[in-house]
Formats: structure tokens, sequence, C-alpha cells
């Protein structure tokens, strides 16, 4: 909750579930204030019953005069490695002089191959990872996805240098490693101008579908298709039918044996509207979703969603009474899939 721990917001979850069966839940701890910029670090709290009690807040990552955030992670089943991949700007670089190509934003990675009991000192990748004129670069936030072939894929975002303004279009990409975290590069790009923060899933073997944040009003979401586990997309649509208040949303597979089985969980709220968290079942692989199912119909935003052995979801999102940045709650939930 807002104040506690000396941190004076959490936001931006993101949820894992170890081989072991261990339970992650990781978050920005905003020192200063509620807004992106300022003095940021990551945080998590593990869970080994299923998410029915929870460890202390301890801190993963932090930096004196620096923004820490968009912590995504993807655990890779063969080996049970924890990666999980961030990024940095100096608070005194916020995002919008980011985008404008005067501060810099970079790209770290860390590891745990304890289940998330240490961490190993971050390590930058961004060299690996950011492409030139790309200026804003940013990781999910949400978690990554590790394919048949043992690739393992980020959902990532960025920004082109086009004329040095806040307002240059996002497109959602992918951050791809076929080594098993020991290097990793930019993937496909969506290109469909202020595509966003996205989630994924594996269809088939590298067929992944992608489901992006649309920045446009009343507009609707992205998805994405690719053949390639996520090298190109290709096949792309804008379905207005996906009501968003233009934010982050999560996505879930409750089953591999029905992989175009898909649950979107995201805040439905009319135009930018931050609310009404619902959540919508496709059994096409994304390319339809049915009526929505409300979760909460207050003031709501950034969630990720994970499925639990027995079939059950869990949610962690931003809610609150008068805005929705207020706490982090988790959400046990079932829908009709």
């Amino acid at each position: 909750m807002s104040g506690e721990g000396g941190y004076h917001t959490y936001r931006v979850p993101s949820l894992a579930i170890t081989g072991k069966g261990t339970l992650l839940a990781f978050a920005e701890g905003r020192r200063r204030s509620v807004y992106d910029t300022g003095l940021i670090e990551i945080v998590q709290r593990r869970s080994t019953d299923g998410g029915r009690t929870w460890s202390q807040v301890t801190v993963v990552v932090a930096e004196e005069a620096m923004t820490c955030g968009n912590a995504t992670p993807v655990v890779d089943p063969r080996t049970g490695t924890l990666w999980l991949p961030f990024c940095k700007n100096r608070e005194d670089g916020p995002e919008p002089l980011v985008f404008q190509g005067k501060a810099h934003r970079t790209a770290w990675m860390t590891r745990s191959d304890d289940d998330g009991v240490t961490w190993a000192t971050p390590w930058e990748i961004t060299a690996q990872v950011k492409r030139p004129g790309w200026t804003w670069f940013a990781f999910g936030p949400g978690h990554g996805v590790a394919l048949a072939s043992g690739r393992l894929v980020v959902p990532s975002v960025h920004a082109l240098a086009v004329d040095y303004r806040h307002s240059d279009p996002c497109r959602a990409h992918v951050t791809v490693s076929d080594d098993g975290g020991a290097t990793w590069r930019a993937g496909g790009v969506v290109d469909v101008p202020t595509s966003s923060e996205n989630e994924l899933a594996e269809l088939a073997p590298d067929v992944l579908y992608l489901n992006a944040r649309y920045e446009a009003p009343d507009a609707g979401r992205v998805s994405a298709w690719s053949t390639d586990g996520g090298l190109t997309f290709d096949d792309v649509l804008v379905d207005a039918s996906q009501t968003d208040a233009m934010c982050q949303g999560s996505l879930v597979q409750p089953s591999k044996a029905e992989p175009e089985r898909l649950v979107l969980v995201n805040a439905s709220g009319a135009s930018t509207k931050r609310e009404r968290l619902v959540a919508r079942v496709s059994h096409d692989g994304g390319r339809s979703f049915g009526d929505p199912v409300v979760l909460d119909p207050g003031h709501a935003a950034y969630s990720d969603t994970v499925v639990l052995p027995d079939g059950t979801f869990l949610c962690l999102y931003e809610r609150g009474e008068k805005h929705a940045y207020e706490r982090l709650c988790l959400l046990r939930f079932s829908v009709e899939t």
C-alpha cells in the first residue's frame, strides 16, 4: 500500500511462477512520488504456498539517483533460472528527455538460480537489445515466455528518433535469447505506431501471439502474430472490440493442452479512464475475444496474471478508491474458458 516501507507508491506489477511452484511478485517501489520519474527501485515478495501468504518486501535493484523499473521476469523451464530484465535512467534524465534524445535509457539483466532468494549483480545489455535510432526503450512490463524451441521471449517497446518529441510514436517489439539467457537481441517489431506495452503466448511451436496497449483513444488494443518465434510480426490487427483505457494489460494461457485459449485482463474504462478491470476469453488464439467479465468495477490500471496448478488465476493489479495507484491488490479468480 502507498506509504509503506518508505515508498510513496508501489506500481507496475509483475508475476512469475518458478519450476518449483514459488510465486514471485515484483513492483516498482517509487520513493518520492506516484510518477514514472524520480528515485525508483525494484522490489519483490515471494510465496511458497500458492499466494496464500507472502514474505516481507525485499529490494532486488536499487541505485542512487536512478530510476529502475519495468522488471519483466521470464523463467527458463530447462534450467530453472529466473531471468529479470529491467531498465534504468537517471533521475535527472526522465522519460521526456529520453524521447527527445537528451538522456539515455539503458537495459539491464539479473538472474536468480534459487527461486528468487538471491539475485546476481546486474549487468548491462543495452548494446545487445537496443537498436541504433531508438530513444525510449522498455521491457514489458508483465512477464516473458519460454517457447517450445527453448527461445526466451520478453515483451518490449521502443520509440524511434523521428523528430525528438515526447510524442514520437512507440512500437511494440520483443527481445529474445536463443542460448538460455547468455545473450539477448532485439526480435520482431509490430509496425503499428503507438502500439506499446504488451504480453505474449505461444499458440503452436514458434507461433507467437502478442497483445499490446494501443495509445489511441477508444481504439481498442493491438493483436499481432508471428510464425517464426517472434523474429517478425507480419499479421497485425487493431481490435476496437477490446475496449481499453489506453493502459497496459495482461495475457495468460490457461493450458498448454489447449494453447489457443487465452485470457486477457485489462482496464476497460472509456477513453483514458483507468477503471473497470475485466477478463475476456479467446478460443481462437486472439482472433476474437468473448464478452468481458468484470473483476473490479472501480479504479484499476496495470496488472499481471498467472494461472495456478489448480486452474484458477492470480492477478496482481493496481487499484484504489480515489485513483488507481493507491495499492497493489492480489485477486484470485476463475472464468469460464
